[in-house]
C-alpha cells in the first residue's frame, strides 16, 4: 500500500489480487494488468517474487495463498523505486483505464517523485 500511496492511488481502484507463481521472466510475471470477466482492469501481483528476493514477511497463515504481506523495513529503500516502476509499467498495459486515476509517468512525474523520495528518506534532486 505504500507504493500506491507514492503513486497517489487507492488499493480498491488498482489491485485486483495477489498470486503465487515462480518467476521466469521478471516483467511478465511480477505484476500484470488483467481485466476480470466482469469488471475494470486491475493489477495482479506475484507474491513469490517477493519471497525469492527475501524481503517479504507473509501474514495470515498459508504462504502458498498469501492474503497480505509486509515488506521488511530495511528493504523499502531498495524496493519502493522498483515497484513504483513495475506498477506504472503494468498500468500502462491498460492506459486508457488507469490514466483516469492519475499520472502514468511514474518516477518522471514530479509529485510521484517527491512522494517516493519522502517515503525512502531522500531529498529530491533540485530541491
Amino acid at each position: 500500500s505504500q507504493v500506491l500511496a507514492v503513486l497517489g492511488r487507492t488499493m480498491a481502484e488498482t489491485i485486483g489480487g495477489l498470486y503465487y507463481m515462480p518467476t521466469i521472466r521478471a516483467d511478465a510475471f511480477v505484476c500484470s494488468s488483467m481485466t476480470p470477466e466482469a469488471g475494470e482492469p486491475r493489477l495482479f501481483i506475484n507474491v513469490q517474487q517477493f519471497e525469492q528476493s527475501l524481503p517479504v514477511e507473509c501474514e495470515d497463515g498459508d504462504s502458498a495463498r498469501p492474503t497480505s504481506f509486509t515488506i521488511s523495513s530495511d528493504r523499502r529503500r531498495e524496493l519502493l523505486p522498483y515497484w513504483v516502476c513495475r506498477l506504472t509499467h503494468a498500468m500502462s498495459e491498460n492506459a486508457s483505464h488507469f490514466a483516469r486515476g492519475g499520472s502514468l509517468e511514474g518516477i518522471y512525474d514530479d509529485a510521484i517523485r517527491q512522494r517516493l523520495c519522502s517515503a525512502i528518506g531522500e531529498v529530491p534532486v533540485g530541491t
